[in-house]
């Protein structure tokens, strides 16, 4: 009885291997996420304004996992000691569609509050994190609460650009 229960167990994990292999050529690329440091120089606390330009959603939702996905906002108003034209924002449970989250997200206004991102888990919690968005080494900020700034219709404009 214990040999067929291990030859079963043996069996499962080779298929689930090769399902995850599978999968996994045709999961999109990532791009890794980078961190903040201590003395990089870059404001703590970002009060970020602009244009949501790209949008790269995990392509699964939170559950047995904490996921999160990313953005890249491009700034309307320079932000003291900041001196980049984008932020980059981490944002957990953000699994969106890709395609259903491009409709929904891009091209709109935003204003938020974001944290820089020191390590995964600091300060927001997530356990992985699917990047398609390239910062050019430009650290990564955390948008805690997103989905409600996202939705809230007060805050999330189309621009004249996206409408």
């Amino acid at each position: 009885m214990k040999r067929i229960s291990l030859a079963v167990g043996i069996a499962l994990v080779l298929l689930q291997q090769s399902q995850a292999q599978e999968q996994s050529n045709t999961l999109p690329k990532g791009v890794p996420i980078v961190y903040g440091k201590k003395d990089d120089r870059l404001p703590k606390k970002l009060k970020v304004r602009g244009i949501l330009v790209e949008a790269s959603p995990a392509w699964i939702y939170c559950g047995v996992l904490a996921t999160a996905g990313t953005i890249k906002v491009q700034l309307t108003d320079n932000i003291e000691g900041y001196p980049h034209k984008n932020v980059y924002l981490v944002l957990p449970c953000f699994a969106d569609d890709k395609a259903e989250a491009e409709a929904k997200y891009l091209n709109r206004a935003l204003s938020v509050v974001a944290h820089k991102l020191y390590a995964p888990g600091k300060p927001c919690y997530f356990e992985v994190v699917l990047n398609r968005i390239n910062s050019q080494a430009i650290p990564f900020y955390c948008l805690k609460d997103w989905r409600s700034v996202l939705e809230r219709r007060a805050q999330v404009t189309k621009t004249k650009s996206g409408s």
